[in-house]
Formats: structure tokens, sequence, C-alpha cells
């Protein structure tokens, strides 16, 4: 009984220790994937916003657009974008 003891006392904390490493490491991973995702689908967005506003010279965006910056983005993007000299050329004011 004792030994048995013994034997869970040597290897239960080095074991705890690990897992609690790990988890924080998986954690940690999973926090940068997501970050990346997430910059990821907003590029998407604004390289699509870029697109319609060459097309239509920085007029209202497609409809198409607008409903996949709101899927790729959790939510309603704003967005506004300038050109050289701070020009306004499209977006939100």
């Amino acid at each position: 009984m004792f030994q048995r003891m013994q034997l869970v006392l040597v290897i239960l904390p080095p074991l705890l220790l690990v897992s609690v490493l790990m988890g924080l490491w998986r954690f940690q991973a999973a926090q940068r994937t997501s970050e990346e995702l997430f910059d990821h689908s907003l590029l998407a967005v604004a390289l699509a916003i870029s697109r319609e506003v060459a097309i239509s010279g920085g007029d209202t965006l497609a409809p198409s657009t607008h409903s996949f910056g709101s899927v790729a983005g959790g939510g309603q993007i704003f967005y506004h974008v300038t050109g050289p000299g701070g020009i306004f050329v499209t977006g939100y004011a």
C-alpha cells in the first residue's frame, strides 16, 4: 500500500505539470491561429473593397461585396479609403 502511494506521488506531480504546460501552449497556439485567420479574412475584405473601388470609381459597393465583408468580419465593417494627400476616395466619412 505504501509503495503505491509513493508511486502515485512520484508520477502525479510531473504529469500534472506537463498537462498544464501543454494546455497553456495549445491555448496560445489556438489564439495565434484565430488571429491569423481573422487578419486574412480582413485582408480579403480589403482587397474586395479595393477591387470594387477600382471598378466603380469610388461609388457604392456591390451588395455581394458588402455581404462578403459582413460574413468575413463577423459583423458590419466600416471602412474609410483615402488617396494620396489624404483625399477621401470612398467609405464612411
